[in-house]
């Protein structure tokens, strides 16, 4: 009896042992300008512009937005314009169009904070060279049946390149016309990278609401990219007005700056929360601030059943 007492007692220690009280000094939060802004060729550049605040100060529905700012813009070396501030969607707008090869700075002056700026350089147009259909190719690992995708395109030469590819699909709620991506996305391709940059093979998922790629191992040739996609997330939808609403699939050239920002928010979103996950800073090109000014093209091509698409065919 004696023995078991002193067993008993032993670990109990052991497990009290184990609780510490940790005191966290969180230092002091300076508030800054916060500047979002992605645009696609094509389209006028608008400005989101807000302010940043103490995570443990922040609610739901906390309104961020900061009107009473002056926002100039500017296109290479021309004179700088100021953007319009719209009550209706609360951002900063302009009538300057977004054009590939174009360098665009932004500079945002609001009383109370720092001034913030960024800059960036609409890349090229990369067209859609071929799309092909292949269904009912493979299995996947849980035997769902799998259509093959083949994607072409031409990678500019001499530069980095940066690519964004998505597969999404219409379908309706409620008489509302919703967008759904897929969650399992396998590809073969090694250029193909994840939110954590590890390694993938044939059966690696990857969810179709984007697929990242660099041309390091094509840059300056015709790159041809092979997705395997569940064939029941393919599907077309007949919808009322519309007719026949089919999938699609889109492919975005973007800034190295955006391509690093829209990486590394997704891993912070997925991972918030998770005491094991790895600490992580979300990238911004905003100098004394926080968010990301970016200009991309984007081509986006409907999917077919048993489809073949050609450029100039």
């Amino acid at each position: 009896m004696k023995l078991n007492i002193i067993a008993i007692t032993a670990g109990a220690l052991l497990l009290t042992s184990c609780e510490k009280e940790i005191i966290v000094d969180v230092p002091p939060h300076e508030p800054k300008l916060t500047i979002n802004s992605v645009t696609y060729t094509g389209d006028t550049i608008s400005v989101m512009l807000g302010k940043s605040i103490d995570v443990l100060k922040h609610k739901y529905g906390t309104n961020l937005g900061v009107n009473n700012a002056v926002v100039q813009l500017q296109a290479g070396d021309k004179a700088a314009v100021t953007m319009k501030y719209d009550n209706t969607s609360g951002m900063y707008i302009s009538d300057m169009v977004a054009e590939p090869g174009i360098t665009y700075s932004v500079k945002a002056v609001a009383p109370g904070f720092k001034d913030v700026s960024g800059t960036t350089c609409a890349p090229r147009v990369v067209e859609i060279q071929s799309l092909q259909r292949i269904k009912d190719v493979r299995l996947d690992m849980d035997g769902n049946m799998q259509d093959e995708l083949r994607l072409t395109f031409d990678d500019p030469a001499g530069e980095k390149n940066y690519y964004i590819v998505i597969i999404s699909a219409s379908y309706m709620v409620n008489n509302y016309e919703e967008t759904a991506y897929s969650g399992c996305v396998n590809t073969p391709d090694p250029s193909v990278e994840t939110l954590y940059d590890e390694s993938i093979d044939q059966n690696t998922c990857i969810e179709s609401n984007g697929i990242f790629l660099r041309d390091e191992l094509f840059d300056g040739k015709r790159k041809e990219l092979r997705l395997f996609v569940r064939s029941t997330d393919l599907q077309a939808v007949e919808m009322p007005g519309l007719g026949m609403v089919y999938p699609t699939i889109e492919i975005q050239h973007v800034t190295e700056e955006y391509f690093r920002y829209i990486k590394s928010s997704r891993y912070a979103s997925v991972n918030s929360g998770n005491p094991f996950a790895e600490p992580s800073n979300v990238y911004t090109n905003i100098k004394d601030g926080f968010g990301i000014f970016s200009v991309s093209h984007s081509e986006v091509m409907e999917i077919k059943e048993d489809y073949v698409y050609i450029a100039g065919a």
